[in-house]
């Protein structure tokens, strides 16, 4: 269950984007490793979406373990289409594909 301080913290952050300061924010608030985390899992979850690879391709595309992968789509498992569609229309173009 998300707590309403998280549902604060969201609209600060989506405050931040209008203001042109998120990239900043965000800089303060991760470390360079939860950074990369939030950029690999970006990742994982785009090559699961356009289902373009096995997940052990992707997994070596990436450099995570097959684990990581699995727990990405698992994950996804958990929301409808509609939210999938969403996240897909999102990262769409983000990254370069193999």
């Amino acid at each position: 269950m998300e707590s309403n301080e998280w549902h604060a913290l969201v609209e600060r952050l989506s405050q931040a984007a209008h203001k042109g300061e998120l990239n900043d924010l965000l800089q303060f608030l991760l470390t360079a490793d939860e950074r990369e985390a939030l950029l690999v899992r970006a990742k994982i979850f785009d090559g699961l979406l356009l289902k373009s690879q096995s997940q052990r391709q992707l997994s070596q595309d990436i450099g995570v373990g097959i684990a990581t992968i699995t727990r990405g789509s698992k994950e996804l498992q958990k929301h409808d289409q509609a939210e999938l569609a969403r996240l897909q229309q999102f990262l769409d173009g983000l990254f370069e594909q193999p």
